[in-house]
């Protein structure tokens, strides 16, 4: 069956319905009660009937438009959301750039090195201690947390930045915290620096089995 008959047979199918529904009662009457009505109640008419049914027809596209819309927000928030979880896979795959063990000392070790290296001279070097329990709200209960304080004296701003650089580059879970930077006593130019300087550090128990006590024998 071609394209062709079956157009004429929808055609044939509307005229046979179209014939029934004017022949119909209720056509009839209506047809007359809106033949009384004046001209322009009648265009008004016609022009909301065709109103209403271009209305029916763009329907069906516009609900189809929502729904191919609906669809894709949805999968773009499925995207969204996979992603996440193969990052998150990956973050897990990797290892925590924290040490699994701090020593205060050992960072304070590593500070006097650097001092010396910036050649400062022996009035500009003041207090270096450890900081006895230090804490910063910067890490949770699950980091162990050492901290050191150093104090120079003396300072220009070049020797302020050099310092300021070198402390930032101390190793891994090594971070100053604080810079508390005010003028020298009679001095325009020069500044006492006191940097706070943490370390994080895994707070983790070992679980080697070799740790355990075998099993006595039978």
């Amino acid at each position: 069956m071609d394209l062709s008959s079956v157009k004429d047979q929808l055609y044939d199918q509307f005229k046979e319905l179209s014939e029934r529904v004017q022949e119909s009662s209720i056509y009839v009457e209506l047809k007359e009660r809106f033949d009384l009505l004046p001209s322009r109640i009648q265009k008004l008419i016609l022009v909301g009937s065709g109103l209403l049914f271009a209305l029916f027809l763009i329907s069906f596209p516009y609900a189809n438009i929502s729904d191919s819309q609906s669809y894709e927000a949805q999968f773009e928030e499925s995207r969204e959301l996979i992603r996440d979880l193969l990052r998150a896979s990956t973050t897990l795959k990797q290892t925590s750039p924290l040490p699994s063990a701090s020593s205060a000392s050992a960072v304070e070790s590593q500070i006097r090195r650097v001092i010396d290296e910036l050649r400062l001279g022996s009035e500009q070097v003041g207090n270096i201690q450890v900081i006895s329990n230090a804490s910063t709200r910067l890490a949770s209960k699950a980091v162990n947390q050492e901290a050191v304080s150093v104090q120079l004296k003396t300072l220009n701003l070049r020797q302020v930045t050099e310092a300021a650089h070198r402390l930032q580059n101390l190793g891994s879970g090594i971070q100053p915290i604080s810079m508390q930077m005010t003028r020298s006593d009679g001095k325009t130019h020069y500044f006492d620096v006191i940097f706070r300087i943490f370390q994080f550090s895994l707070n983790v128990t070992s679980d080697d089995p070799k740790s355990k006590s075998p099993r006595g024998g039978r």
